[in-house]
Formats: structure tokens, sequence, C-alpha cells
């Protein structure tokens, strides 16, 4: 009798500890209602792929659509499998990541590193991850982000393999410059010297790029009278050969640029200037890199610059003057 009490106990509290162990990152997401979209998705990727993630020896991070993200980007995905994988890659992060562990502002390289769609130097996407001033993470993933950052619902949910955090919007994978600036619709001055920035930015090699996008007004009026030539060396003041994220600017940081120049990175109470321009908009990822929005052309001789240098110049003049006229009148005062 005793033995078969204890037999009773022991099943027991085995049946317990199954269903409260933490499953793996894909049996996860198929208990979650909120995911089902995607665990249909997930159904539909190769078998050697998901397995990946079924591995409790290696760890990952999901960021995980809902079902209502899913359905309005539906028809973008579903019909093309290479698409979808890419897709789903880039919401996956390698390593374990819990709400704790993250910085105020993290940039996460995912799995996403198909030669199609990112252009690195071997090296995979990224995510910018970011705490806000509620605690909120929110996901920035190119140019559609940039006023519509994806948001983390709810809590991190622990796997027996990492972590799920449940997003509320499908994280497109970044395009091309010329794409990127395209779907924006704000700058098409820049646009109509497409040749030069397309010929410009792609054909520099290595790990990808910065791009310095200056406000499109100001671009347009600083080239107003380039011929094609000048257009494109002002081009190349605005690239540098690597991609720098915000995060990794250093005050008095200089950077030298396609053309040879150097530019400063400066921050003053939080805010990052390249040559005393303030950028505006940070950590928009393209496929080949990222772009900083800028207020002024970098580089180029900005009007704020040009303001600043001409009110200095009329302050020493009348600084000058001011002091000509004290020294006459003491002249003229002893004299008498």
């Amino acid at each position: 009798m005793a033995l078969k009490n204890f037999l009773i106990i022991l099943l027991f509290f085995v049946t317990v500890l199954n269903a409260d162990s933490p499953k793996n990152l894909i049996d996860t997401i198929k208990g979650q209602p909120a995911l089902s979209t995607l665990s249909f998705l997930l159904s539909q990727a190769p078998t050697e792929y998901v397995s990946i993630f079924t591995d409790n020896n290696k760890n990952f991070t999901f960021f995980a659509p809902n079902n209502d993200a899913i359905l309005e980007v539906e028809s973008e995905i579903i019909s093309h499998p290479d698409t979808l994988l890419q897709t789903v890659s880039y919401h996956i992060v390698p390593g374990s990541f819990s709400f704790t562990s993250l910085n105020q502002l993290n940039y996460l390289a995912t799995y996403l590193n198909s030669t199609d769609s990112v252009q690195l130097g071997g090296k995979p996407q990224v995510l910018v991850v970011s705490k806000d001033a509620n605690d909120v993470l929110n996901i920035n993933y190119g140019m559609k982000s940039v006023n519509a950052p994806a948001k983390v619902i709810g809590s991190n949910i622990q796997t027996s393999n990492g972590y799920l955090y449940i997003i509320d919007t499908v994280l497109r994978v970044p395009k091309s410059f010329d794409d990127s600036l395209t779907d924006s619709g704000k700058y098409p001055n820049f646009l109509k010297s497409e040749s030069n920035v397309d010929s410009t930015i792609n054909n520099v090699t290595g790990s990808g790029v910065t791009v310095f996008l200056p406000d499109d007004g100001s671009f347009a009026a600083t080239i107003k009278d380039f011929d094609d030539s000048q257009i494109t060396d002002t081009l190349k003041n605005l690239i540098i050969p690597s991609p720098i994220y915000l995060g990794n600017f250093t005050d008095g940081q200089k950077i030298q640029t396609v053309n040879g120049n150097n530019v400063t990175i400066s921050i003053k109470d939080g805010v990052y200037y390249v040559d005393n321009t303030k950028i505006t908009v940070s950590d928009i990822l393209i496929s080949n890199g990222v772009v900083h929005v800028t207020e002024y052309v970098v580089s180029a001789g900005n009007v704020e610059g040009e303001h600043k240098n001409n009110n200095n110049d009329g302050d020493s003049l009348m600084a000058n003057l001011m002091f000509s006229l004290i020294f006459v009148s003491f002249t003229i005062l002893f004299t008498l």
C-alpha cells in the first residue's frame, strides 16, 4: 500500500514538472493563440530549417508577429517561399535575451544573412531594439519603421531554449537605399540624382555603408547649380564605407568619407552632430548599411554654419568698432 501511494505521488510530481517545464521555441509558439498564423507559416517552412529552433543546446530570441500583424502582409510573404524564409529569419536572433538583459539601445544580429537581401560583407542584418520611457520595447527595421516602429506586446516568454516576444508588426527586410527612399516619398530632389546616388552607394564594396542623408530641401539648395561631377563629389561626402550605427558614435570621433575627407562627430546634451549638422533621424536600416538623416548637407557649407559664421564675423566687427570708439574718446578726453 505504501509503495502504491509512493508511486502515485511520484507520478503526480512528474506530471506537474512536465507541465511546468518550458517548451522549446517552436512548441511555445504553437501554444500561443495569438501566434496561430505564425505557427501555420512555420509549418510551411522547410523541416530542416524549423528543426534548428527546437534544439535545446542552442539559444534563440524570437520576435514573433501576432495574427493581426501577419494578416496585414499575408499576400506579400505567403506566396513567395524565399521571402517567407527571409522574413522569418529576420525575426530570430541567436542568443537568449531577456527583457532585463537588454540595454536602452541594442543592435542585435539576426539569422538573416542571405546575399539576396543583405550586403554587409558576410555579416547578418541587424535589428535596432530600444526601450522607451515606459520601458516598452520598440524595434526599428528600416524606412517603414521610422514613424511606426514595431512594439513588443506584453512581457517576454521564457522557453527551454531562449525567449519569445510577441510583437504587433511584421518586421520587413530592409531594402536597398534607392528603394527605401522611394518608399518614404520624402526625398524627391535626392532621387532626381538617382544615377549618381545609386552608383556611388552601391559601388562601395566591403562591409557596407553609412549614409548621412540630408533634408531634401537643403540638398536641393546645395546642388542647385552643380554639374554631375560636383553632385557626385557632394554625395561622396555623405558616405562612410562601413556601417556605423548611432550607438557606436563617440564625441570627437573623426570618420573618413568615401572621398577621403574626415567628418567629426559631436554629442551635445544627447543630440548627435556631424560637422555641426544635427542628426534628426537615426539608424534607418538598408540592405547594405544604415542611414542617418541630417538637417543640412554634411561638409557642403551648410546654411546653419554660414549663418553662425556670418553672425560671428558681425559680432567681431562690432566689438572692434566699439573698442576703437572708446579708445578715441579717451584720447580726446585726456588731450583736453
